[in-house]
């Protein structure tokens, strides 16, 4: 893991994206895992907000409207 990074995601080809390595347990998370709840399913690790776990968090939602919109003008 880059020091400048603070978590480790893998990419997936099914389900299609990223999913998040739990820091502690290293088991895979998913966004859907984490969106409302801030810990780890699966140990309960605290997975502290920031730009890099938001970005993994919205990314899925951003891709799914620039396909329902994207091709409109907006």
């Amino acid at each position: 893991m880059s020091d400048n990074k603070k978590y480790e995601f893998m990419d997936t080809e099914y389900p299609p994206g990223k999913l998040l390595v739990c820091p502690q347990c290293r088991e895979y998370i998913s966004y859907i895992d984490i969106e409302t709840f801030p810990n780890c399913p699966f140990c309960n690790f605290h997975l502290a907000r920031d730009p890099e776990l938001e970005d993994f968090i919205l990314q899925p939602l951003v891709i799914r409207w620039i396909r329902q919109f994207g091709n409109h003008g907006f």
